[in-house]
């Protein structure tokens, strides 16, 4: 088991650094290839770029797994440059307040999508700010939680280890760990308002693209052909996003049926935090990829590139 939990701490790390890069060439082309009917959009790309590097980053300091075993659930990181157990919780925190921004900033941009088109008009700064805001409120209400209930782990340190030693052997592997019982409270609370949020972020985003579908029915004959365009792409591109909540949602709900039916299959939740660690990376390539102008940005550079090689 300590094998493939190895495989998967490298997917990971992989995966993160090549989301990286690509978010900030994003960064790049919003800055200077968005064109004047996107530009509108900029926002909410720059929205997506930041919210996928604030996740990039906290898994690169935390390089958590999370794992459910005997009735206690762990969460081992990869951190020995961090040796107090407060800063090992705080990171670990973090980490779950980035993948909870990271899925409650999702119907922030279906709504600023919606607030655009029925009035052709940019949106408020104070308004974007302000749904980020309870976004963020939304993220740092499930990260204490999450704090509340790992927070006594060094009263169950030697109970956890003793656990995982048997379960995976001795391991060379340097790594600081946090646990708790299945039925602390908190950790109830803090599972019970993480699906809660991604309910309440479904139905706003399911409700924003109804109302802003109904819009574009009715006034598609007066948008002009560039305006179309526009919003085509980025329409595409919240589609993709929806994936996100989505696919959170499936292994959330398949995290707490292991956590509270006491499931002691790892392999299940060592492979949810590598596998969404693949969407920041996805999601860049695929905006870059839809947004006509930088595809075509990169399609001239690269055959520029390929001209000069040519003998």
């Amino acid at each position: 088991m300590s094998n493939i939990r190895t495989v998967f701490e490298t997917v990971e790390m992989t995966v993160s650094l090549l989301g990286l890069a690509f978010n900030l060439f994003q960064f790049y082309l919003i800055a200077k290839h968005t064109t004047p009917a996107v530009k509108p959009y900029s926002p909410i790309l720059y929205q997506n770029s930041v919210i996928d590097c604030i996740y990039i980053f906290a898994a690169l300091i935390s390089r958590i797994q999370a794992d459910v075993r005997n009735g206690i659930v762990f969460y081992t990181l990869q951190v020995p440059y961090f040796k107090n157990q407060e800063v090992v919780l705080l990171s670990a925190t973090f980490w779950i307040f980035s993948i909870a921004f990271y899925v409650s900033g999702v119907p922030v941009q279906f709504v600023y999508r919606y607030l655009y088109i029925i009035r052709f008009i940019k949106v408020p700064k104070i308004v974007h700010m302000s749904m980020l805001f309870i976004a963020g409120l939304v993220s740092y209400l499930i990260c204490s939680f999450y704090y509340l209930a790992f927070r006594d782990s060094p009263n169950i340190a030697a109970k956890s280890i003793q656990i995982l030693q048997v379960s995976d052997g001795p391991s060379n592997t340097t790594f600081q760990m946090l646990s708790s019982y299945v039925t602390n409270i908190y950790l109830a609370i803090y599972l019970g308002l993480a699906c809660l949020a991604l309910i309440l972020s479904g139905i706003i985003i399911l409700i924003a693209t109804v109302l802003f579908a109904k819009h574009i029915n009715r006034n598609y004959e007066v948008m002009s052909q560039s305006t179309r365009e526009a919003s085509a792409q980025v329409t595409i591109i919240l589609i993709v996003q929806t994936a996100v909540p989505v696919f959170v949602c499936i292994i959330l709900v398949t995290f707490v049926f292991q956590v509270f039916l006491s499931l002691n299959s790892s392999t299940i939740s060592m492979i949810i935090i590598p596998v969404v660690s693949f969407f920041p990376m996805l999601n860049s390539i695929l905006v870059i990829y839809f947004m006509k102008s930088y595809r075509t940005f990169i399609a001239q550079k690269l055959l520029g590139i390929y001209a000069t090689l040519l003998p």
